[in-house]
């Protein structure tokens, strides 16, 4: 009879850890921006905080922009976060011409083109 109690106790907790588990891995992460709009709206955070928060977000989705170009001489943080204002992904900066890039403030004729030339050795 011990046996069996001690059986059903190591099973139950052998289900209830797999099912903790698998809930955890299944659980997508919510959206940064959504999760700082919700809060916003719940009155948890100012309007400050909001807007550092989603634009602490939208960084991020333009993070490899900012590592690739930051590699080339010349391209500071602040530059690297004005091209990746300007373009949404690596491909479409790949596929950009040196006029283009030559709009983003303070990209020059020369920085463009080494910009261009680190991009599409990627």
């Amino acid at each position: 009879m011990l046996e069996t109690a001690e059986t059903l106790f190591y099973l139950a907790l052998g289900a209830g850890t797999l099912a903790y588990y698998v809930r955890d891995r299944l659980e997508s992460d919510p959206d940064p921006i959504e999760e700082a709009k919700r809060l916003y709206a719940d009155g948890k955070i100012d309007e400050p905080e909001l807007e550092r928060r989603i634009e602490e977000a939208v960084d991020d989705d333009h993070k490899a922009i900012r590592l690739v170009v930051e590699d080339v001489n010349g391209v500071s943080e602040s530059r690297s976060k004005a091209i990746a204002r300007e373009y949404e992904s690596l491909d479409e900066l790949r596929a950009s011409d040196r006029a283009r890039l030559e709009v983003v403030p303070g990209i020059g004729e020369e920085l463009a083109a080494a910009v261009l030339e680190r991009v599409q050795d990627e």
